[in-house]
């Protein structure tokens, strides 16, 4: 007779990401070569605005979500160049380009953010 033993495992029930870098959350976009860059990404999501209420909203969602790559510009230059959208996900699928048009709070960009990553 063949008998077995067998020692339960215990196994996370979600697997947390973490980013491989030290540093700030989201990454500044300096330059419009930067910005170029930046269109051609799998998938990012970028803020184009003022260092405010609503930048810290954005780090805050970028804290919970480290698989997704987050950038920011705090140069009216680069807001022009995105025509003037405040938050933009950038993606090579899906349609590529989309632009958060709602009015701006953190509950519903980070929505938005989930529904069109």
């Amino acid at each position: 007779e063949f008998t077995t033993s067998t020692t339960a495992i215990q196994v996370p029930k979600t697997l947390e990401v973490h980013r491989i870098e030290d540093g700030p959350v989201t990454k500044e976009l300096k330059t419009e070569d930067d910005y170029n860059k930046l269109t051609q990404s799998e998938l990012a999501v970028a803020y184009f605005g003022e260092k405010d209420g609503d930048f810290k909203a954005f780090e805050g969602i970028a804290t919970q979500h480290p698989d997704i790559l987050f950038y920011h510009s705090f140069d009216a230059k680069l807001l022009e160049v995105n025509k003037k959208v405040k938050v933009t996900i950038f993606k090579k699928f899906d349609g590529g380009k989309k632009d958060f048009l709602e009015p701006f709070s953190r509950k519903a960009l980070e929505k938005w953010i989930l529904v069109n990553r």
